[in-house]
């Protein structure tokens, strides 16, 4: 495969300035399956699991990991990354309004407001420690505390300087982190 960057550098000397507590995560969606058996130690979950735990593997256990539709557990997570469609108990605002908002209504605008990667366009994820380099990265998933986040918003700003907005929809690491960048 060819790399566009020294990912082993970069992230080194990222953790090493910030002092991470977890890897920092390459993040790729697929439009084949096939090419999950491709990546070096790709590990598949024997049960189902959210996007978020399949990250958290990522981020503190050092596995490479990978899913198709099927692997995840959540249809959150599918239909956010365009694995699959959003089901009407999600459309009609009945899912969100269980927990995390009053109302169904509330519930329909909630899940309006989540960006979605469009069906059918991808048919896996693929996520891995950036450092090991198994395949060139869509985007990078940094997790850090406020202090270590404030800094690399600093560094991001420190060339070519610009005003950065910030957005949140509850859906924190498949929405708000992932498909925002896509």
């Amino acid at each position: 495969m060819m790399f566009t960057c020294d990912w082993e550098h970069l992230t080194r000397r990222l953790e090493a300035l910030l002092r991470l507590r977890s890897f920092p995560v390459a993040f790729k969606m697929l439009e084949d399956p096939g090419l999950l058996d491709r990546i070096p130690y790709l590990r598949r979950t024997r049960s189902k699991a959210t996007l978020c735990q399949l990250i958290t593997r990522v981020r503190n256990f050092d596995w490479t990991v990978g899913a198709v539709a099927e692997d995840l557990l959540s249809s959150a997570c599918t239909s956010i990354l365009g694995l699959a469609e959003t089901p009407p108990l999600f459309a009609d605002g009945t899912f969100r309004s269980i927990v995390w908002v009053q109302s169904r209504e509330d519930g329909r605008k909630y899940e309006a407001s989540i960006p979605k990667l469009p069906v059918g366009r991808y048919r896996a994820v693929a996520l891995a420690p950036l450092v090991y380099k198994p395949f060139e990265p869509d985007i990078v998933l940094i997790y850090a505390n406020p202090a270590q986040m404030m800094l690399l918003v600093n560094a991001l700003q420190f060339e070519d300087y610009e005003v950065m907005d910030f957005h949140v929809v509850g859906e924190s690491s498949c929405s708000d982190a992932i498909v925002r960048c896509y």
